[in-house]
């Protein structure tokens, strides 16, 4: 018999995203996934609107097709994550039309901006807010993104790190994220 919870917080290692009966789970929260077990849980969980996934990384899948084949989810409006490694394969591998509050974290690494803007464009009708935490974007970076990104609202919220290079026309970065 599986269990078939409102909300599910798990803090240790998820084993197998087949273990839960994800009818009715319309938030999760977990730590230390692969980006295929994420596209499982996609492809499982129907009615998921918030998702919170910390400490993302990738391996070598058995079957890479299937694995990672393109997911498209409806419903999710909220999502959080921690990305470690390999972030182009997750934007890429998904479509999530109903977003509208993102936060993505790092660690103080260069925010691949490619597979970001390739996400906006594809996935996203309009953002309410956007945090990108502890990334660090030039600014001719941040100027590409604000003008992929689609936003209903000007709550648009970004705080991350602008490389030394950079540091001295930060103020411009200012006008444009606002």
């Amino acid at each position: 018999m599986r269990v078939a919870p409102r909300a599910v917080i798990l803090d240790r290692p998820f084993l197998s995203p087949h273990s839960l009966n994800w009818t009715n789970i319309p938030d999760f929260t977990t730590t230390l996934l692969d980006v295929d077990q994420i596209l499982e849980i996609l492809r499982l969980g129907p009615n998921l609107t918030k998702l919170h996934f910390d400490l993302i990384s990738s391996r070598d899948a058995l079957s890479p097709d299937e694995a990672y084949k393109h997911v498209v989810h409806p419903n999710i409006e909220f999502l959080d994550i921690g990305i470690l490694s390999l972030m182009n394969l997750f934007f890429t591998s998904i479509t999530l039309p109903s977003l509208d509050d993102l936060t993505l974290r790092g660690d103080c690494e260069h925010l691949p901006t490619e597979p970001l803007i390739e996400f906006f464009e594809c996935s996203i009708n309009y953002l309410k807010n956007l945090s990108l935490d502890d990334w660090v974007l030039t600014i001719e970076d941040a100027i590409v993104m604000a003008k992929a990104i689609p936003s209903s609202s000007d709550r648009c919220r970004r705080r991350t790190h602008i490389d030394r290079a950079t540091t001295s026309t930060a103020s411009n970065l200012l006008v444009v994220w606002r």
